[in-house]
């Protein structure tokens, strides 16, 4: 007797507790139902697609459209003392110059260097530094150079463009960061219209703070980011220079930035989120 004939004579002399049975396991997924959530994450379709193009357009034709991460700083009385915003301007300053580099990367541009041949080669060689942390703007200006002159001469492999890629990602990870300390306060005036920082040194007297406060509290731009209705909260906003299914650099970024928090300590609690942190 097949598997099929004997589902058939449960049915047809048990149809009751079939009945039964088909209503108990249809019930016992409802509640599961309630949790169902829409991901519109992009990174979940193909690079191909049309909507996962129009995303990477748009990041090319404006700024500000990167993945980032959120930020907050709660304090337990005001955001408006001077502890709290010297290390808002640490951590600020801190992230924005923050790499991921490591000794693997530095080894894999030894293997490039190895790699070229003729005199580019042998420039690398020399150019490249003992320690990752020398990596600086002036080598990849330099070595810049050296990847034109190869790409015209038709000496450039393509398979270093992705290994590249990922190596510039890592010793620029930030684009941009924005916070209090160092964001442009518009306003008008008899004058015209006026764009100056929110502040360019910390206030030291209580009356220069209170017209800080006021300044921040009266400006409904920064309302809910820049600080809360209660003055006890405000955001760091970090936009990233990798993609979304980045998951290595992104997760290497949060360890990052929990590093940096660590070594800029503070009463005010933090709290970093962010799709995809």
């Amino acid at each position: 007797m097949t598997p099929l004939k004997i589902i058939e004579g449960w049915v047809v002399c048990y149809p009751k507790r079939i009945l039964f049975l088909t209503l108990f396991l249809g019930a016992s997924v409802v509640p599961s139902l309630l949790f169902l959530k829409n991901d519109p994450s992009p990174h979940l379709l193909p690079v191909s697609h049309p909507a996962r193009q129009a995303l990477q357009q748009l990041r090319e034709d404006f700024t500000g459209t990167n993945s980032g991460v959120f930020i907050m700083l709660e304090a337990k009385d005001t955001i408006f003392k001077t502890n709290t915003l010297e290390r808002i301007q640490r951590l600020t300053e801190a992230i924005q110059n923050m790499q991921l580099l490591s000794t693997e990367d530095l080894e894999a541009l030894n293997v490039i260097a190895e790699q070229m041949s003729g005199k580019e080669g042998l420039r690398l060689q020399k150019l490249l530094p003992k320690e990752v942390k020398d990596l600086n703007d002036m080598f990849w200006m330099e070595f810049e150079e050296m990847r034109e002159t190869l790409e015209n001469e038709g000496r450039w492999f393509p398979e270093w463009n992705s290994l590249l890629r990922n190596i510039e990602v890592r010793s620029a990870p930030v684009v941009e960061v924005t916070s209090i300390s160092n964001t442009d306060d518009i306003y008008g005036s008899e004058e015209g219209l006026k764009i100056e920082k929110i502040f360019e040194v910390i206030p030291e007297t209580p009356g220069e703070m209170k017209s800080l406060r006021r300044r921040v509290l009266e400006n409904d731009l920064f309302r809910n980011s820049f600080f809360s209705e209660d003055g006890l909260r405000t955001g760091i906003f970090v936009e990233l220079a990798m993609d979304e299914d980045d998951s290595e650099n992104l997760y290497s970024t949060y360890i990052e930035l929990e590093r940096i928090f660590e070594e800029n300590p503070g009463v005010d609690k933090h709290y970093i989120a962010g799709f995809p942190i």
